[in-house]
């Protein structure tokens, strides 16, 4: 399955960002802070909204330390359903791990050159997101659908969610 989504070009925005997935309005996310850094990429907190059934979503960053990595925690309707976490290690921080409740867990890993694979449980590659060359904040990827049994908009956020806290 391919994706493509526009982010705010200010990284410091409240705007919500309307994803449509095949022409069609899936639903939004909206980034909030907690804190008041400076630096955007050590506070990453999504609230998500899927337009068909209504569910809320939410990623709260939940930790962050150089050394330690950073954790998230993922919510459907104010319910834990899954986590995300950076390897330990001051020189693993471009990748995080996926567990939600039901899906196979996932890995975005950076490589060169703005490119991100998608890798699954079995360490094969599943998908890849790439960064935008220039001004223009538009992701793009790809993924095996088989590896997507989650709502589309929780996978765009979760893209999203590695974007904010890598780019």
């Amino acid at each position: 399955m391919d994706f493509k989504y526009q982010s705010p070009f200010i990284g410091r925005t409240e705007k919500p960002v309307i994803i449509s997935h095949e022409h069609r309005e899936i639903g939004q996310i909206k980034r909030y802070f907690k804190n008041t850094s400076s630096t955007t990429r050590y506070d990453v907190n999504m609230t998500i909204e899927e337009f068909q059934t209504g569910d809320i979503y939410r990623i709260d960053q939940t930790g962050f330390k150089l050394t330690r990595g950073a954790e998230w925690q993922v919510f459907k309707n104010d319910q834990p359903i899954g986590h995300i976490k950076t390897p330990e290690g001051i020189f693993k921080t471009d990748q995080i791990d996926i567990s939600i409740e039901g899906q196979p867990e996932i890995t975005f890993k950076a490589k060169l050159f703005g490119s991100v694979k998608i890798i699954g449980n079995q360490q094969t590659d599943i998908g890849f997101t790439k960064s935008p060359a220039g001004l223009k904040r538009v992701y793009e990827g790809q993924i095996d659908e088989a590896y997507l049994n989650i709502p589309l908009i929780l996978f765009y956020s979760l893209v999203h969610t590695f974007w904010c806290a890598f780019d």
